[in-house]
Formats: C-alpha cells, structure tokens, sequence
C-alpha cells in the first residue's frame, strides 16, 4: 500500500498574529473585518461603483463593510487564511460593536492656542483638565503615524456620529471620533 503525504501550507507568521488579533478582538465582543495592508480602506469585495454606491445594503443585496463586520470564527479564519496575500489590518466597526474611539492625531505645527500642543493626546488631556476630570483607563494603540486610538464602550442607547478635523462638533484639533 503506497502512503501519501500531504504537504502542510506554510502559514505567514504575521497573517497568523493578525488573525489571533482578529479572533482576540471577536472574543470580546467587538465586530472585525479585514482592512487593506497598510492602509484605512475595508478590504470586504464590493460590487463595482456602477452598480453599488459602496455602503448600505443596495437593490442587489450588497452589505458594506459594516454589515460585514462579524465575530464569527469561520469567518475571520477565510478572511485571515494564513497566506501573505492576507496579510489584512484589523478593522473594527464601532457602530455594531457599541463602542466609540478617540482618535489623538499628530502634527508638526504647534497649535499656539493649546498651549504649543502638537499631539491630540495634549489638546484632550488639557479639555478633561479644564473641565475638572480625567479620562478612565482603557485599552489603547498606537497608529502608524504616532497618533493614539483610544477604545470605550457607548452606553447603551446613545447614538454617537463620527467627527474629523477639529471643526463642528467635534472635541477639538488633532482629535476624531468614530462611533458610527
């Protein structure tokens, strides 16, 4: 009788670390999908732009990342299978995770009406310091431009939106949010 052998697929050791980050996140109840490497745009397929505005569910049944986002293992485990060619970030959707990030931004040019400040952590430690709080502990990374995400669980029924860029509602210079 003739014995066969299998060949193991070699598995890239960052995709591995990127999908125990992913089950990790999954783990703790929050919504992941794959980003493109290096980079902020979802990596989930999408119909063409002729046919699919790209967000929302449209008239063929297309679901956005969003809607994609899962914590289901099988799932991330396709989507993170082990090959270079998966070598996705780790995304995470605020909205169906019920979570809101801080996003601390950097800048080479002080911001003289904040004291100098040239970092989003500055600009919010001076905000909690004038209105007399502190910000709780919480899980936190570092991006690859030096900024921060900070990660905090919404209270149940608050609806919060996205801000960007310091102007409108948002907290200030250097600082976004996202939520939803």
């Amino acid at each position: 009788m003739a014995r066969t052998r299998t060949r193991a697929r070699r598995q890239d050791p960052e995709v591995v670390r990127l999908r125990r980050v992913a089950l990790d996140a999954a783990a703790a109840g929050l919504f992941v999908f794959p980003v493109q490497p290096g980079g902020k745009l979802p990596a989930v397929p999408r119909h063409s732009a002729e046919r699919c505005r790209g967000r929302g569910i449209c008239a063929e049944g297309h679901q956005g990342w969003e809607q994609r986002a899962t914590r289901d293992r099988a799932q991330i485990c396709r989507w993170w299978s082990g090959d270079a060619s998966a070598r996705f970030n780790v995304g995470i959707a605020c909205r169906p995770s019920g979570i809101v990030v801080i996003d601390l931004d950097t800048s080479t040019e002080p911001l003289p009406e904040w004291g100098g400040a040239t970092t989003g952590r500055e600009v919010l430690d001076q905000l909690t310091a004038r209105h007399g709080q502190t910000l709780p502990d919480t899980y936190s990374t570092v991006t690859p431009t030096d900024g921060e995400h900070l990660y905090y669980r919404m209270s149940d029924g608050l609806e919060l939106r996205n801000t960007h860029g310091g102007h409108g509602h948002s907290l200030g210079p250097l600082i976004d949010t996202r939520a939803a």
